[in-house]
């Protein structure tokens, strides 16, 4: 069975409500991400072959979001799209789904992702299509109805996690304690550049607006609990209503080995549960839990959790029932901090983690989050630096710091390619620029795919076409498909 393999994660800043993402739809910042996650690795709109993005307020998003979102990004549009909803498990949810249709072997690369603007969730007047014959109509705020109030029980997803808290004796004091905690790691991990690899500006906003640095113990114990006069949950140790995207892409390992695409991640696992509806706090560590039996794991062998904080008593409670180390949780801090566009929120703390383990020497990783109506999800990656020091790394040709043709950058197995420095300007013969192949046994890689590479790795003024390094072989686009047999190839002459 085919393995899935991580490729490019990326996000937006995450915006408060009515900040700086405000005038965005949640489409076009589901097409801000996936255009630029493609970028990112030099991957082709048209290599996609399927779409899966999370969005949980579609009221007035138009028909399609997801494929909205792909089409604005430039994907053709004989690429098919699916819009999941799954409250705030939409985006991990998508890329279970990826995951599950590479292995089966039904699809090679699939975008995923979430995309939500909460500050751009409508008012709805219900039963107003024909008129009201009596008594007064309501407006309903979408944003609360559809996203944050179970529909099961009518209460407020604060009001459940209050009570919940209180049987499960988590206390107001812990609860504001890992909410100073994700400030101070935010704000760390944003001074400290951690989130920049991470993060594509959207217009003029290209941090995410939610991480307070003048926050204090004192200052969040001041504040008044929400719903529940006797509860423990407040504006203060609940995440933000934010606007934000995600993407992850997802394609088989051969599918990356073919095109020289560097694996970020393996996925391993995925696991999800359901549970009582108000229980949200018990559903991350419970799919956390399946997801490392499935792959024959425990949680000590895990470097990295991503718990989303969708209340403080969410992730203390999980990273409790799973045994974790809590110093390493949210190390980065969490939603509390960050903010928490519902719909992108799971591929954020993918992404996040990916990020955190690649600056620390890789391992494995749990991303683990709860949603609306008692469910949870989880994924279980790895993070194999080694993996990506055998995929083929193209460096830049500096201007003026070759002494000739033969002058040549190399790049790593399994594919070694020398390039001459070919100086058009200079009036350098195409001709004589070198050209080493080294292509392994089991290789069959064809020009097209090594001249997309090289583009895609070499900055703007450093590509060479390989049309013009072989003019003798490639004579154009008829000629892409020409496969290299010989295990050393010289100069084209």
């Amino acid at each position: 069975m085919a393995r899935s393999v991580i490729v490019s994660a990326l996000r937006t800043p995450f915006g408060r409500l009515g900040g700086g993402l405000k005038d965005y739809e949640a489409t076009e910042l589901g097409s801000a991400v996936i255009k630029a996650a493609l970028e990112r690795i030099g991957l082709e709109p048209g290599e996609v072959e399927y779409v899966i993005m999370g969005q949980v307020l579609q009221g007035g998003a138009g028909q399609a979001p997801a494929r909205q979102a792909a089409v604005g990004a430039g994907l053709p549009i004989e690429v098919p799209a699916d819009t999941i909803n799954k409250v705030c498990a939409s985006s991990i949810r998508a890329i279970e789904i990826a995951d599950s249709m590479v292995r089966a072997g039904d699809v090679e690369v699939v975008v995923t992702g979430g995309m939500e603007s909460m500050s751009n969730a409508p008012y709805v007047l219900k039963k107003a299509r024909f008129g009201y014959r009596l008594g007064d109509g309501t407006l309903i705020d979408v944003m609360t109805h559809d996203g944050l109030t179970s529909s099961f029980d009518g209460r407020h997803m604060v009001e459940q996690a209050s009570f919940v808290s209180r049987e499960l004796g988590i206390s107001r004091e812990e609860q504001d304690t890992w909410a100073l905690r994700s400030h101070r790691r935010a704000v760390k991990a944003q001074d400290e550049g951690f989130f920049e690899g991470e993060i594509v500006p959207v217009g003029d906003v290209a941090a995410d607006e939610g991480p307070r640095r003048d926050t204090s113990i004192e200052a969040l114990a001041k504040l008044k609990p929400v719903f529940d006069p006797e509860g423990t949950t407040t504006a203060g140790n609940a995440p933000g209503v934010n606007d934000g995207a995600s993407c992850v892409v997802v394609c088989s390992e051969s599918f990356a080995a073919r095109r020289g695409l560097e694996p970020l991640a393996t996925i391993l696992a995925q696991g999800y549960v359901a549970d009582d509806f108000a229980y949200l706090a018990r559903t991350p560590a419970k799919a956390g839990e399946q997801a490392l039996a499935k792959a024959g794991k425990s949680i000590d062998d895990v470097e990295r959790v991503e718990v989303n904080e969708a209340f403080s008593s969410v992730a203390l409670n999980s990273v409790k029932m799973l045994g974790a180390d809590p110093e390493k949780a949210n190390v980065n801090g969490g939603a509390v901090a960050l903010g928490h566009p519902i719909g992108a929120s799971g591929g954020r703390i993918v992404t996040t983690m990916i990020n955190e383990l690649s600056r620390n020497g890789g391992g494995l990783g749990l991303a683990a989050i709860c949603s609306g109506g008692g469910q949870g999800d989880a994924l279980l990656i790895e993070v194999d630096l080694e993996m990506r020091v055998t995929a083929p790394v193209f460096e830049p040709v500096p201007h003026g710091e070759a002494n000739g043709p033969r002058d040549a950058v190399q790049c790593e197995q399994p594919l070694r390619l020398e390039l001459g420095h070919l100086d058009l300007g200079a009036c350098v013969e195409a001709e004589e620029a070198a050209l080493v192949l080294e292509v392994g046994a089991d290789s069959h890689l064809p020009v097209r795919d090594l001249m997309r590479r090289e583009r895609a790795r070499l900055p703007l003024g450093h590509v060479l076409r390989l049309d013009q390094v072989l003019p003798n072989l490639v004579h154009g686009l008829g000629d892409l498909d020409l496969e290299l047999e010989a295990d050393h190839c010289g100069a084209a002459r």
